[in-house]
């Protein structure tokens, strides 16, 4: 979607994003040191949820603007947000490799979108671009998991060469992105990134929501574990506060649409 955020719309977020990048610093190199291990190299920082500290923030996270599309996206009348992030890719960082949103939430769910917004001018992947790749129908691919499900969650990583599999489904990204464009993406929809050439002289910051159809419940407590832990950060402030395999209803997943009534009116 081009122009979703107007210009001053976007410097306004990225002004904000950057404030809280600087105050979860230390937590987004610890988390990717955590993630990828000493010898790896990272393939951006990730800081979640700032919306929790700032009322800025939130206010595009929770606005009626991206929780509506989010609701028409995934055909259905409420939905809750599950969390917000900003993505900080540095020069030299390497390519984020081809992975689904929804491995990592501990949701029993398939109803999940995820806008990911632009808060800096993208070239085209041929000019040295790393926005977003995807790999079209993925989402609705129930064989790969179920017949490769080992070769998916190899300890060392993907055995399977996905971009053989996929090859003529893979969808680059061959146009600029603009400052506040966006594009969405189905939660188990497979996606990637290529690195940002190491003479590139600033990061690249995006800013990501990711929306759940409400209700919604928790995982039960007999696969409730099995995701992959390496969002586990984004959501330890609330799984405790449920009962595996309970509807969520909890102030850190807040109901974004429809719009709420405030008291009185």
């Amino acid at each position: 979607i081009p122009s979703l955020l107007s210009k001053h719309e976007v410097k306004d977020l990225k002004s904000e994003c950057l404030a809280s990048m600087e105050q979860t610093k230390s937590d987004a190199l610890l988390h990717a040191l955590n993630t990828n291990g000493e010898d790896l190299a990272a393939p951006f920082l990730q800081h979640f949820n700032p919306w929790k500290g700032s009322s800025a923030i939130a206010r595009y996270s929770q606005s009626a603007r991206l929780a509506s599309i989010a609701a028409q996206l995934l055909n259905v009348d409420s939905v809750r947000l599950y969390q917000d992030c900003v993505f900080q890719k540095r020069p030299g960082d390497a390519p984020t490799d081809w992975h689904a949103d929804l491995k990592m939430v501990p949701l029993d769910t398939n109803d999940f979108v995820t806008v990911w917004i632009a808060l800096d001018d993208v070239p085209a992947y041929d000019d040295g671009g790393s926005g977003l790749h995807f790999i079209e129908g993925s989402h609705r691919d129930f064989a790969l998991p179920y017949w490769h499900w080992e070769e998916l969650t190899n300890e060392e990583g993907p055995v399977l060469d996905l971009t053989d599999r996929f090859e003529d489904k893979i969808v680059e990204q061959d146009e600029p992105l603009s400052a506040g464009d966006c594009t969405w993406h189905h939660g188990w929809c497979l996606h990637s990134a290529p690195d940002l050439f190491d003479d590139e002289q600033k990061d690249r910051v995006a800013y990501t929501a990711s929306y759940v159809k409400s209700p919604v419940r928790l995982l039960d407590e007999k696969v409730l574990g099995r995701q992959d832990g390496e969002d586990a950060i984004s959501y330890e402030g609330w799984v405790n506060d449920v009962a595996p395999g309970d509807v969520i209803d909890h102030e850190l997943l807040p109901l974004v649409w429809p719009l709420q009534k405030k008291e009185g009116k």
